[in-house]
């Protein structure tokens, strides 16, 4: 870039803010009071402020920054005419020097365009005419942004000008004096020029800052999550501009829309910091190379050759003019996180990151933003960009939902694939979904139609990274033992200890590590999708089978608990983990199904749920009946306790019928007076 054209661009801002005190004052204002304040004593004021320091630096980070717009592709596609902007000594033209010489004090946009058209047409030939026009328009567009970020300070000045002639008209003689009532008029005309112009908001969004660097669009599908972007805008704008270090990092499972969060968030927000520039750490040894990256970006003028002196450039610029939104996109080494978060420490920096990791050290100084799935409300909202209300009712929709664990990748998945399925009722697809991690639609269909943050299309990929990272034995094993928990219910610690057997001792350090990688939920849950992930790395139900073992002691033990306390609500934490264990060791074949859905029989017939106890001890029936033959002592304990069940229901008949069956079996085995048999015989008389 050419030294001088920062200067030559200071000098037509210059002139441009002058012209733009004139238009805040309006055609009628300035008319009124040319002579007396326009051409003096604002003039004066105007002159005053622009001859500061502060001012001076202002001024120059404003042409700076109408460079680096030039220099974006985005907004001049034309190579040639970004070659002129930034190697040519533009400034240094003749014509464009005598331009300046003979510059009026105060100049519209419209003089300006034709100033430098008529600059471009005689000075550079080598140009096309339609290119003479396009610089022309494109150099005075950016001049006129620049003008716009300092219009906050020079407004004042005009404002506070006016209200101060105003107060000094009572000293004139009456020639000289202009009427109150215009004055009046005038800075009521400027006041409601504040008041046009909303303030700053941090709910409406805005275009990126000038030389920032996104590489990933806006989402038009982006759905909810309005509490998650007003918390980070709260942390990340609202903190003080000095002196305090922000860094905020948005956590959570995979797929769970961490990425997006951020691009959303660096979409609608990014106006309020002075550059929005994303680093993607997914292998934090590339920091210097993303950070050097953004400086090119930004088009720093000067720009070093080698890698150091490009991050030293990059980081200079960084910390002089913010605040700045620094995106640490994927960042999942820890080991590294004490070198990253010091080379980027400085209050004008705002680090958001995005990672899986719950597990940071709590000495960084991190605040941590954990990302929950979609509400219902919000699934159902973000499946209608998909699914339309006349193709298929809402109901249908949240069932969708629902099966999937409103899990914001899946949801998209599943909406991909529907939207391209017009003739496939979600019905027939959920009937299609038993192992959703296995059909088509989670694996990487229609790959060709990348994701607009570029990150996986397959939920097992995107489950098997976090997967990959757990090396510990033993919490691969826990992991594997939540799966077949009920999902999102959280999973008592007792049931956890017993599935690591001998190691129970670190189950809490397993459980730090598998929700540290976002394996877990908070509070011991799991996903189901994850759940699912989970069960089918246990391809031989090995850790099933030891697991449903040892649930059953728990369970037995449980209900023992609440006969001998009378405290019946013993058994509900447990009671959702047991039944699913239960289905699945049904499923697998297990022994312990039977026992399991016979203790679950137990419980439920003490809270008097007769129906549900007598579907449980049938289950438990059919499952011993198989395993151990219709007659064995242990069918004829579960025929008993079904009896009982059927009285209850008022089924007599029933109930005789299974106390005749479960005494005929004992009496093969027991003699007469054997406590089992009396009390078989004692059910059956007492009919």
């Amino acid at each position: 870039m050419s030294p001088d054209l920062p200067k030559t661009s200071v000098k037509f801002l210059i002139a441009l803010l002058k012209n733009q005190a004139k238009l805040w004052l309006g055609e009628d204002a300035a008319g009124i009071a040319a002579q007396t304040f326009l051409s003096e004593d604002l003039q004066k004021r105007l002159d005053d402020w622009l001859a500061s320091d502060e001012t001076a630096k202002k001024l120059l980070h404003a042409s700076q920054q109408a460079q680096i717009y030039l220099q974006d592709e985005r907004n001049c596609p034309d190579r040639d005419l970004r070659y002129l902007f930034r190697d040519v000594n533009f400034g240094d033209l003749p014509s464009v020097q005598a331009a300046l010489t003979e510059l009026p004090q105060q100049m519209d946009a419209g003089k300006l365009e034709q100033l430098l058209l008529d600059l471009f047409t005689r000075d550079i030939p080598n140009l096309k005419p339609h290119q003479h026009h396009e610089g022309a328009r494109l150099y005075t567009d950016a001049l006129l942004r620049a003008v716009g970020t300092l219009e906050q300070f020079a407004f004042p000045i005009v404002l506070q000008t006016v209200l101060d002639l105003k107060k000094g008209q009572h000293n004139l003689e009456a020639g000289q004096r202009i009427e109150i009532e215009k004055l009046d008029a005038i800075i009521a005309h400027l006041k409601s020029l504040v008041a046009s112009k909303p303030p700053p908001s941090s709910t409406l969004p805005g275009d990126l800052p000038i030389g920032s660097y996104l590489p990933f669009p806006r989402n038009a599908h982006f759905t909810g999550r309005s509490a998650d972007l007003e918390k980070l805008a709260t942390a990340l704008i609202d903190a003080p501009q000095s002196g305090v270090v922000v860094n905020q990092a948005v956590t959570g499972m995979g797929g769970i829309g961490k990425t997006q969060l951020a691009v959303e968030f660096a979409y609608r927000y990014g106006y309020r910091f002075k550059g929005v520039h994303w680093l993607d750490l997914r292998e934090a040894g590339t920091l210097d190379a993303q950070i050097a990256q953004c400086g090119e970006r930004m088009a720093l003028p000067n720009l070093p050759p080698t890698l150091p002196e490009q991050v030293a450039a990059t980081l200079r610029e960084w910390t002089t003019n913010n605040p700045r939104l620094l995106i640490l996109d994927n960042f999942e080494e820890l080991d590294a996180s004490n070198e990253v978060f010091a080379r980027l420490r400085h209050s004008g920096l705002r680090l958001l990151i995005t990672s899986r990791r719950t597990d940071w050290n709590t000495g960084l100084g991190l605040t941590r933003l954990p990302l929950d799935e979609f509400t219902p409300t919000e699934s159902l909202n973000f499946l209608r960009n998909y699914i339309p209300p006349e193709r298929e009712s809402d109901d249908e929709v949240k069932n969708l939902a629902e099966r999937l664990g409103h899990l914001p990748l899946a949801l998209e998945l599943a909406g991909r694939y529907l939207e391209r399925q017009p003739r496939l009722r979600i019905g027939a697809y959920l009937s299609q979904l038993e192992n959703a991690l296995d059909h088509r639609s989670m694996q990487n269909w229609k790959a060709e139609r990348k994701s607009l943050t570029g990150h996986d299309l397959s939920l097992l990929q995107t489950f098997a990274r976090s997967w990959e990272q757990v090396k510990d034995e033993t919490a691969q094993r826990l992991f594997l033992a939540a799966g077949y928990c009920a999902p999102n219910a959280e999973i008592p610690v007792q049931i956890l200890e017993a599935a690591l057997g001998d190691e129970s001792e670190r189950c809490d350090e397993c459980l730090y590590e598998l929700s540290g990688l976002g394996l877990l939920k908070e509070g011991r849950m799991i996903h189901p999708l994850l759940a699912q992930f989970a069960r089918r790395l246990d391809t031989d139900h090995k850790v099933l089978s030891k697991f449903s073992e040892a649930l059953v002691s728990i369970a037995n033990q449980t209900n023992h608990e609440e006969d001998r306390t009378g405290n019946y609500s013993l058994y509900t934490p447990i009671l959702p983990h047991v039944r699913a264990v239960a289905e699945l060791a049904e499923q697998a074949a297990l022994k312990p199904a039977g026992s399991l859905w016979n203790s679950i029989g137990y419980h439920i017939k003490e809270l008097a749920d007769y129906s549900g106890a007598k579907a449980a001890y049938e289950r438990a029936l059919k499952i011993f009946e198989k395993q151990l033959g219709e007659d064995h002592p242990n069918v004829a304990t579960l025929v008993n306790n079904l009896g009982s069940v059927l009285r209850a229901l008022g089924d007599h008949a029933g109930a005789k019928a299974a106390y005749e069956r479960a005494l005929k079996i004992l009496e093969k085995y027991f003699p007469p007076n054997h406590p089992h048999v009396k009390l078989v015989r004692g059910n059956l008389e007492g009919l």
